[in-house]
C-alpha cells in the first residue's frame, strides 16, 4: 500500500495550524451570499481542522471552498481556478 501525498493545500493549512502566528493569519472561503462571495476567517477562530473540513463553533466549513491563505499580508495559498 502506497501512501499518499498531502495536497498542497493541506499541507499549508497544517503548518499554519502547527507553527505560524495563528493571529496574522486568515482563510479566505468561498461563501454564497456573502460580498463578492467571500468571507474571511481569522485561523485563531478556527476550532478543528480534520477529514476535509474546518470547524469554526458549530460550523463545519468544507475545505475545498478555501480560495486563498494569507499570513502577515502575504499569500501562501490561492486557488487556480474558482
Amino acid at each position: 500500500m502506497t501512501r499518499q501525498r498531502k495536497s498542497e493545500l493541506r499541507e499549508v493549512l497544517s503548518r499554519i495550524w502547527w507553527s505560524v502566528d495563528k493571529e496574522k493569519c486568515f482563510i479566505v472561503i468561498l461563501h454564497r451570499g456573502a460580498p463578492k462571495n467571500r468571507k474571511v476567517l481569522a485561523v485563531k477562530d478556527i476550532d478543528e481542522i480534520k477529514a476535509g473540513y474546518l470547524f469554526v463553533g458549530d460550523l463545519q466549513i468544507p475545505i475545498h471552498r478555501i480560495i486563498e491563505i494569507i499570513c502577515n499580508g502575504k499569500t501562501l495559498w490561492k486557488r487556480k481556478k474558482i
